[in-house]
This record gives structure tokens, sequence and C-alpha cells, in this order.
């Protein structure tokens, strides 16, 4: 058996994994032998920008007939499984935690696929299990709806759109900062005691992003579009981290 992860770091087998599957920097690729690890190879990701596709054929020639993701699109699935490889849903944050726990047969039962267009309940109850994933989530918009347009000025957005995972609330802001200096680190505080634990935003200042990280927020960069939009490449795990 040969098992493929992707990963953020060159730590071996304590590499944490990477919430995105196809932009992630690296890939380890474990072979299994008598049910335990082997040996491993940690490689570059040749394919940061890819093509639909590309990455499981390339993971195909690899040999690799196991792939364990935190998240992955549902079209990318489909693609691994015409290729004969099973995509596991991953259960710890370490590629030697998710290998033993695999191997083990502890898995995750949740949908590795999760997005919005979720069919049946089984793939409800999966969508759900990604939204409490990343808790309290905040985002800057042009007008008090999803549907409205990213504001790229996150600490100076017109409005600040609250979601909460865990019971699905929505609260929008008005947001007007009078200070000329350090709004990003004040918004971050502000966030911060509302039980904000992502930001989806187009950048952060370089304080902003100190002030995220001592806050323990995880942040991800907007794409251009909707609220929605925005959220549901959250869910899917298709932003990139900030």
């Amino acid at each position: 058996m040969k098992i493929g992860i992707p990963v953020v770091n060159e730590k071996g087998l304590d590499s944490t994994l990477s919430e995105h599957f196809g932009r992630t920097p690296f890939y380890i690729f474990v072979e299994v032998e008598n049910n335990k690890i082997d040996k491993y190879n940690l490689v570059r990701n040749p394919f940061e920008q890819h093509d639909p596709g590309q990455i499981p054929l390339w993971v195909k020639e690899n040999d690799v007939d196991t792939m364990i993701v935190k998240g992955i699109g549902s079209r990318a699935i489909g693609f691994f499984s015409d290729l004969g490889i099973t995509v596991v849903k991953a259960t710890g944050d370490n590629a030697k935690v998710c290998i033993e726990d695999y191997l083990s047969g502890k898995t995750d039962d949740t949908d590795p696929g999760c997005n919005h267009n979720h069919s049946h309940e089984h793939h409800h109850r999966s969508e759900d299990e990604c939204k409490k994933q990343y808790g309290v989530v905040a985002v800057t918009l042009q007008d008090k709806s999803l549907d409205a347009p990213i504001d790229e000025r996150f600490a100076r957005g017109k409005y600040i759109c609250i979601f909460n995972g865990e019971n699905g609330s929505i609260e929008f802001l008005d947001n007007n900062p009078e200070e000329e200096h350090g709004v990003g680190p004040k918004m971050i505080g502000f966030l911060s005691n509302k039980g904000v634990n992502t930001i989806i935003a187009k950048s952060l200042g370089q304080n902003a992003t100190i002030a995220a990280k001592e806050a323990g927020m995880k942040t991800y960069e907007a794409v251009d579009g909707t609220g929605n939009e925005n959220f549901q490449k959250l869910w899917s795990g298709e932003l990139k981290a900030l």
C-alpha cells in the first residue's frame, strides 16, 4: 500500500496536514508493509497552479492507492475514484497520526469532499461538520448581504459579516473606523471578542496578521466574488491560507 498526504511543511512524518489539497506546497508518499510504515518520501507539489485532474494523474504515477486529506472538492474525488485511488478524511493534524489511525482502523466517516452540492442527509451532516470546523467566521462585505461583493479593505470594509458555524446565525455590523492608524489590530481585537476563529480577507496588514496569529485565528485569502461564494470555497477547502 502507498499513501499520499498533502502537507504544508518539511518535517517528515510530523509535517502538518494542508487544509488545501490542490494548493498544498508538499506531499508525503508513504509506503506501508505489514500494516506498518516502511518508508516515505516528501516531495514538492509541482502543480500548485494546476488543471483539473492533473494532480490525481501525477499521484497515480507515483503508485499511490490511498489519499488522506483534510478537505478536497467532489470533482477531485471523482478523478481519484476513476483512477482507482481511495480518498479518506484525515483524523489528525500531522501525517504520522493520520496514517497510524488509518492503519489501525480509526477513520473519520464524514465526507472529505464537503461542498454545497449536497443531495442527501449524509452530505448535509458533512457540510455541517465543515462549518463547525471553521467555527465563527468573519468577512467584510460591501453591503449587508451574503450576495454582496467582498470588500477588499478588510479593516476598513464597509460591513462586517460574522457567520457562526455552530448554529448558522449571521450577523451584519456597520464598520466605520475613525482612526488613521492601527485599525487592523483593533479590528482583530474586536473580532476576537466576538468569538471569531476564522477570517476571510483579500489581505491583512503585517500588524493585523501578527494580532490574528496571537489570537489563534485562522486566516484565508478571499477570492473575487460574493460573500456566499467565498463561504462556499471555505467549506470545500478551496481558499488559500494567508
